[in-house]
């Protein structure tokens, strides 16, 4: 009786020490994933008390291997939908034109310019502009003597007038009708600058820093509650 029950003990710790690795990745797994959602939602807090909640809901994250597969090494990604935009204001940068355009020039619309046929929702850019109203239907006027602004000024064909909605009554430039009797007069379309220099305004290196410092302890405390399941 005490060699068969010697044997069958054996078996018994031979398919618990069997088990181990995949409960401890299942375990190590669930501490990185845990860990991968508080950087995220810890960086979505910093981009949106500065920003928009919009801007800061772009920031996601990945836990690899995917969920299913085993390791005892799992790695995750956080990872932002608009690099761009955030990459800027983590480390500064400076914005220049891509286009040429009045000697290479950004161009900033103002609430008058018209909606764009092509994007919807979004006012026209100055290619657009000159394309549908002509190649001289802009003037540029200079708004500093160092020659850094200018404005681009629609003089001919626009008019301001009042919106028809009581709650919008708001001056908006249209465009007067072919044959009409109204007078044009000059309307501010694009101010023109040859560069933005965007400022530091995150610091996402501080807040995952503090934020991976915890790696270990989500670890230690998802492998530690598998065990005492036992």
């Amino acid at each position: 009786m005490s060699e068969l029950f010697e044997i069958a003990i054996k078996e018994d710790i031979s398919e618990y020490l069997e088990k181990i690795p995949d409960r401890m990745a299942g375990a190590i797994y669930d501490g990185m994933r845990e860990a991968s959602n508080d950087v995220k939602y810890a960086y979505r807090d910093h981009i949106a008390s500065i920003f928009s909640r919009r801007l800061a809901n772009t920031v996601r994250d990945a836990v690899f291997p995917k969920r299913g597969a085993k390791s005892l090494e799992p790695a995750a990604m956080i990872y932002t939908k608009a690099p761009h935009i955030v990459g800027a204001f983590e480390h500064g940068a400076t914005i220049k034109p891509t286009t040429q355009w009045s000697g290479a020039r950004l161009t900033i619309p103002t609430k008058d310019v018209p909606r764009s046929r092509i994007k919807r929702r979004r006012p026209m850019s100055v290619e657009e502009f000159t394309d549908t109203f002509g190649g001289e239907s802009l003037q540029p006027v200079p708004g500093d003597s160092a020659g850094r602004v200018l404005y681009l000024v629609a003089k001919q064909g626009f008019r301001h007038t009042k919106s028809r909605k009581p709650s919008k009554r708001v001056k908006r430039a249209r465009r007067i009708k072919q044959g009409s009797k109204a007078k044009s007069e000059p309307i501010l379309m694009f101010i023109a600058i040859k560069q933005v220099r965007l400022d530091k305004r995150l610091n996402l290196e501080s807040v995952s820093r503090s934020a991976v410092q915890l790696l270990p302890v989500k670890i230690a405390h998802h492998v530690a509650r598998e065990l005492n399941d036992d």
